[in-house]
């Protein structure tokens, strides 16, 4: 029994003796260059959770090629050099998921290399803009619209004492205290601060 060792020249004989007592050899030389597949692919990575993933490894020496995932999602086909994934319900709850890529090497030996990638996900930040006036005066209904992106909620909120038609729609109207006299007011108009507080669908 012998090892082979990558890129390694052995030389072999065999010796054989006659019955005179004659003997004859002859030898030969082998040379060895085992050269593994090598998967060059980022580790870890993070993408947002509605985005289907694009996997691109440069590979070295490599002949076959298998993705797999232990998660719920699917690839635009398994057994190409670059392939595309595309998160499952299970993956985003999770919140990751891990692919590996097996790859066989275009050797004698078929050695056999794999590489994982580590795949977080995360949400698109929530963005949020209104429109509506900055003045109004006392006893007068304002109407207010929101212009929300990636959101799963709004609440609007005041510093002041009004009250809204509708706290947690895109459009709400704000409906100010009733009219006091001008002697207690210190002016007849009323500043409105108005905010609209967003959560962003990340989990």
């Amino acid at each position: 029994e012998f090892s082979i060792q990558p890129d390694i020249t052995r030389i072999y004989g065999v010796t054989v003796t006659d019955l005179n007592n004659n003997t004859v050899t002859h030898g030969y030389t082998a040379h060895y260059k085992i050269e593994p597949a090598e998967i060059i692919l980022a580790t870890d990575t993070i993408i947002c959770n509605t985005s289907s993933f694009q996997l691109r490894p440069t590979i070295i020496n490599g002949k076959s090629y298998l993705w797999s995932t232990n998660g719920d999602g699917y690839f635009n086909g398994t057994s190409g050099k670059t392939a595309i994934y595309h998160p499952g319900e299970q993956d985003i709850i999770n919140q990751y998921v891990d692919i590996t890529l097996r790859v066989i090497s275009n050797t004698t030996c078929h050695d056999t290399v794999y590489h994982t990638t580590h795949v977080s996900f995360t949400s698109p930040e929530a963005s949020l803009v209104i429109y509506g006036p900055s003045e109004g005066c006392a006893g007068e209904v304002l109407g207010l619209t929101a212009i929300a992106v990636n959101y799963s909620s709004i609440t609007w909120s005041t510093s002041g004492d009004g009250t809204f038609s509708n706290t947690t729609g895109l459009y709400t109207q704000y409906i100010h205290p009733t009219v006091m006299s001008l002697s207690q007011q210190p002016a007849y108009q009323h500043f409105l601060h108005v905010s609209a507080t967003q959560q962003s669908t990340r989990t």
